[in-house]
C-alpha cells in the first residue's frame, strides 16, 4: 500500500465509485452534485484549497483504491470526504486509508 497526492489523472476513476445521489451525498454531503465529473470534482477541490490523497496497492498500475482530503487551518487538520473502491470494500483499506492519514 501507498499513500500519494492526487493526481489528474485519477479524477475519472475516483467518480467512478459514487454511481447515485444517495452515496455521492454520504461521500460528499451537498458539495457535490450527480451526476459528479472529474471537472467538478477538480473545481471543488480548488476552490476550497483541500489537498486531496489516494491510497493505492499496486505501485506498478498506479490506480488509486482509496481517497481522502485534508484540509487545515489555525494549527487543526480536517479529514474528510473519504471513499473506496467499491469493489475493494471489506477488505480493510478504510482502516488503512485512515492510518495513513493520520
Amino acid at each position: 500500500m501507498r499513500v500519494r497526492e492526487r493526481r489528474p489523472s485519477d479524477l475519472g476513476v475516483i467518480v467512478g465509485w459514487v454511481s447515485n445521489p444517495t452515496e455521492v451525498r454520504r461521500w460528499a454531503g451537498d458539495s457535490l452534485t450527480f451526476p459528479t465529473d472529474a471537472a467538478q470534482l477538480r473545481a471543488h477541490a480548488k476552490a476550497l484549497g483541500h489537498c486531496a490523497w489516494v491510497i493505492e496497492r499496486d505501485e506498478r498500475t498506479s490506480r488509486p483504491v482509496g481517497r481522502f482530503e485534508l484540509s487545515g487551518s489555525g494549527g487543526r487538520a480536517r479529514l474528510m470526504r473519504v471513499i473506496v473502491d467499491p469493489e475493494q470494500r471489506g477488505q480493510g483499506l478504510g482502516r488503512a486509508l485512515l492510518e495513513a492519514a493520520v
